[in-house]
């Protein structure tokens, strides 16, 4: 696996060190780990603020209401049994 340098505060390095030692994984896979949930965390907040801004206009809110109802009926398709 390629590898590339990031510089961190001494206190970050002190915490993934401590993170590792506590997890018995690497830094590297304690890094990868916090950059992944980062990123899911960074998606969900910006799911849950566009649904927000969509819940305020009626209009709007009905139109995704109406077409997640019709992809519904999908779930009843049959594919995977």
């Amino acid at each position: 696996m390629e590898t590339q340098t990031v510089r961190v505060t001494r206190q970050t390095h002190a915490t993934l060190h401590e993170l590792a030692r506590l997890s018995g994984k690497t830094m590297q896979a304690v890094l990868s780990v916090a950059v992944e949930q980062m990123k899911r965390d960074y998606l969900l907040d910006r799911t849950n603020a566009r649904y927000a801004e969509m819940r305020k206009d009626v209009t709007e809110w009905d139109e995704q209401a109406a077409e997640r109802e019709s992809w519904d009926a999908t779930l009843d398709d049959g594919m995977g049994e």
